[in-house]
């Protein structure tokens, strides 16, 4: 098996980004942080930039707000 490296990171996160990893790692901050890269390595892959509307793609956005 490879050896994986680790780093650790610092980043600030407001209040409404803590929930939403929370919420995607089912509670657990870093879990959703993980699956957020994820998610984020497999859109970039397919080609899905920043500059796409993802409405145009198929994807529902929501407001950053909505699942406070």
């Amino acid at each position: 098996m490879a050896k994986i490296e680790q780093k650790l990171v610092s980043m600030y996160l407001t209040d409404a980004e803590k929930k939403i990893f929370k919420r995607v790692g089912n509670g657990n901050m870093t879990e959703g942080l993980r699956v957020s890269a994820r998610w984020a390595n497999h859109f970039l892959s397919i080609g899905l930039t920043t500059d796409i509307d993802l409405n145009y793609v198929g994807l529902i956005t929501i407001a950053d707000n909505e699942h406070e």
